[in-house]
């Protein structure tokens, strides 16, 4: 029917190219060419909507010509002649960007062991056509933001994000390739072209006065110059160049942040063997399995090398994570809490604060060069009015804090700027989703995520009018509007301490407030929920008592290495010396049957975890933040594991043939993948060891801790129930966690009627 419906349309359209080509203005030739041009167009037309309409029969062409020439005796020929029917179909019919999409949500699925979203009913009001742009934060895991949120945003909006790219990211070959496949829009940032100056600067209020400096060559209007003293980044922006060693600035330096100083990763930095060192590591280890190898093996030589390769790269690994992701003694060692006054600091003396400054004595300095964006602003309208969805980190970098950056204004001008270039009598709807992208140990593989939308945020035409007509005074309020709307949305939707010891102490509430295991994006609202009531009530002294404990029960964990959940269960396991040591034994014994039936997969995916892990430190340690760990993995991951996947079945081929080789090119990846689930299953049963050593060792202890939590949940669940904690949280997960209470209290109960029966 489809193709009869395009004949009519060629036969309409083709009477109509007739008819013009009949008037006197035209001549003979002019004519026979429309005629000719015609009859083309009718004959290709058919073909061509069979091609593009229905491509399973180029499919079905292609296995036809294989089978055909085989049977002819052209195996070879008709192989490659379906082989290029197949990839002329999916060049025709197969998005470059769905596939680049496919493939890294693969890869993101594999990363992590679970992606929680929360809020995704807030989305339904984007289906009628609307621009949007997704405002995400906190930004601490570099191109793993991005491809989460477009992942989530794929799967319960069937909308695709194109996200701001940095456009040195967009000048690379590969990065760049990924960023033009998923439709990315490039935005100049002018950090990312600062360079150092010549001389040294001293400051004074808006006055600059250089040694040795050449303002007229390196500085222009609009320029940024940042002076680093005395631990202190400085910036200002430049009004005027009065010659090489004097300009003036819009205003004095504003001190933007500390630089030098220690940051929590210090130590990690410190722990981790330098390349070098992991060289050393690996040599002594290849000739000790080697020399055991020859001894064993003399004759087969192929496995002799992978065999040793692979299990050096295993014990180095073992080396290396240990050293690098041990505890100071100093963490162990102490339970003191500090004040509980700590925990509650206010936002605002917490947040990064700005203040003038000046540059008394000689100082280095750099440049930032005035970027033009005018080019990307009008990408990012004509996105918008076009109903396109954009995703923005607003932050403006990745960071490694637990707190939300200053926000940069760049978003409320794409938001205002594209409202005002609307034209229709219908007003334009443009709405901002916060997304905050929360994370348990984000530069860890196979560990958690949340990702939590907030209420869209739509403005008034008001504002737009405002941003269009007014001076530049006015455009300031309407975007700081805009700007104030947006940062409240996306702190609603992210989570917030002050630094990991805080937020412990609002997850250790959490486990308090609501006992069993929750969903991620549960776990992430109620944290929220408890860090707003704790802001609010941070005077009240039962507060006060009951966060001072909890510091302290979570140093006490630290100390004697057992968790939370292994301390609820303590009480059930002291029954009897016997029991403790039978139960350990069992449990030892499951993990030793864990170790051996993994240790094929441990020793194949050695290599690959070893390079992952030292490449990404070191580029950490390069920039001095984590938040790039995670991106090296996932870049890097699938070629180095595909490259060892090649050398080992090489190994195997030449070691036991042809066959044995093919099974374990094409098999040990999927075994690898059930192996992975296997080894979290283990590991569970490893750390619950802990717990049973503890009781062996000391079961005062045990019972100590038992008490002191229960104490402290007697306490938790009183102020819970007063203070109504719980009144924070939206409705439906309001709901389903007081319906957990219930479902847990009858459930004691019950326990505790079978108690008193037997």
């Amino acid at each position: 029917n489809s193709v009869a419906e395009m004949e009519g349309a060629a036969d309409k359209s083709g009477g109509a190219t007739l008819a013009r080509s009949s008037s006197p203005e035209r001549g003979s030739g002019g004519r026979l060419e429309e005629k000719l041009s015609y009859k083309k167009s009718r004959v290709l037309e058919v073909p061509m909507q069979v091609w593009r309409k229905y491509g399973f029969v180029l499919l079905w062409a292609a296995v036809g010509l294989d089978l055909m020439l085989s049977v002819s005796g052209c195996p070879y020929l008709g192989q490659t002649v379906s082989a290029i029917f197949v990839i002329i179909y999916l060049f025709d019919h197969v998005s470059i960007r769905r596939v680049v999409t496919s493939v890294w949500s693969a890869i993101i699925d594999l990363y992590f062991r679970e992606i929680s979203v929360g809020g995704a009913h807030k989305l339904e009001c984007l289906k009628d056509g609307r621009g949007v742009i997704f405002a995400i934060a906190p930004h601490v895991n570099q191109f793993i933001d991005p491809i989460v949120v477009m992942k989530v945003v794929a799967e319960k909006s069937r909308r695709h994000v194109s996200f701001l790219t940095a456009a040195v990211s967009y000048q690379r070959k590969y990065v760049g390739f990924f960023a033009r496949a998923m439709k990315g829009i490039p935005v100049a940032r002018p950090e990312d072209y600062e360079k150092p100056g010549p001389g040294k600067v001293v400051t004074k209020g808006a006055n600059v006065e250089g040694t040795d400096t050449k303002f007229t060559k390196t500085f222009g209007k609009g320029f940024v110059i940042i002076v680093k003293s005395k631990g202190r980044k400085m910036t200002g922006k430049v009004a005027q160049v009065i010659d090489d060693t004097h300009m003036t600035l819009a205003g004095p330096l504003r001190v933007s942040a500390a630089v030098g100083g220690k940051n929590e990763h210090s130590e990690t930095f410190k722990r981790m063997l330098s390349p070098q060192m992991v060289a050393v590591v690996f040599a002594a280890s290849c000739f000790l399995f080697f020399y055991g190898f020859k001894t064993v093996f003399p004759s087969w030589s192929a496995i002799i090398v992978s065999g040793t390769f692979h299990l050096a790269c295993l014990s180095t690994s073992l080396v290396y994570w240990s050293l690098r992701d041990s505890e100071p003694p100093s963490t162990t060692a102490s339970i003191t809490a500090p004040t509980p006054e700590s925990l509650l600091e206010s936002e605002a003396e917490a947040a990064p604060t700005e203040s003038n400054a000046d540059a008394v004595e000689p100082s280095n300095y750099s440049v930032q060069p005035f970027v033009d964006q005018k080019e990307m602003f009008e990408k990012v309208y004509a996105s918008l009015l076009e109903g396109g969805t954009l995703g923005i980190f607003p932050e403006g970098g990745t960071h490694d804090g637990y707190r939300l950056l200053p926000l940069k204004w760049g978003i409320g001008t794409m938001v205002l700027g594209a409202m005002a270039k609307h034209e229709g009598p219908e007003p334009c709807k443009i709405s901002v989703v916060p997304v905050g992208v929360n994370y348990f140990n984000p530069h860890k593989f196979r560990s958690t995520v949340s990702v939590d939308f907030g209420d869209p945020i739509e403005f008034s035409p008001d504002l737009a009018m405002q941003w269009k007509n007014g001076n530049k005074d006015e455009q300031m309020k309407a975007t700081a509007a805009v700007m104030e709307l947006i940062m409240s949305g996306v702190s609603a939707c992210t989570l917030q301490a002050k630094d990991m010891t805080s937020l412990e102490t609002f997850r250790t509430l959490r486990r308090l407030m609501v006992d069993g295991r929750l969903s991620v994006a549960d776990n992430v609202a109620l944290t929220q929920g408890i860090a707003a009531q704790l802001k609010q009530r941070k005077d009240d002294p039962r507060v006060m008592d009951v966060l001072d404990r909890c510091r302290t029960y979570n140093s006490m964990l630290q100390q004697y290495h057992v968790q939370d959940h292994q301390v609820q269960k303590l009480q059930d396991k002291v029954v009897s010396d016997h029991s403790i040591i039978m139960m350990t034994l069992s449990r030892i014994g499951i993990v030793l049957l864990f170790g051996l039936l993994l240790l094929p997969y441990w020793i194949a995916v050695a290599p690959t975890g070893l390079f992952l892990s030292v490449y990404s430190d070191l580029k950490a340690r390069q920039v001095g933040k984590m938040s790039v760990k995670g991106t090296w993995k996932i870049l890097l991951g699938p070629i180095v594991y595909t490259f060892f996947h090649l050398e080992s079945s090489i190994a195997i081929f030449f070691a036991f043939g042809e066959f044995p080789g093919l099974v374990w090119f094409f098999l040990s990846p999927v075994f690898a993948t059930y192996a992975l689930f296997a080894a979290e299953e283990g590991g569970r049963v490893l750390k619950s060891i802990n717990s049973l050593m503890l009781l062996m060792r000391q079961k005062h202890i045990g019972l100590q801790l038992y008490e002191f939590r229960q104490t402290l949940y007697r306490d938790v669940q009183a102020i819970k129930e007063d203070q109504g904690w719980l009144g924070s949280l939206d409705a439906s997960t309001r709901e389903r966690l007081e319906a957990r209470q219930v479902m847990q209290w009858e459930a004691g109960q019950d326990v505790s009627s079978h108690q008193h029966k037997d």
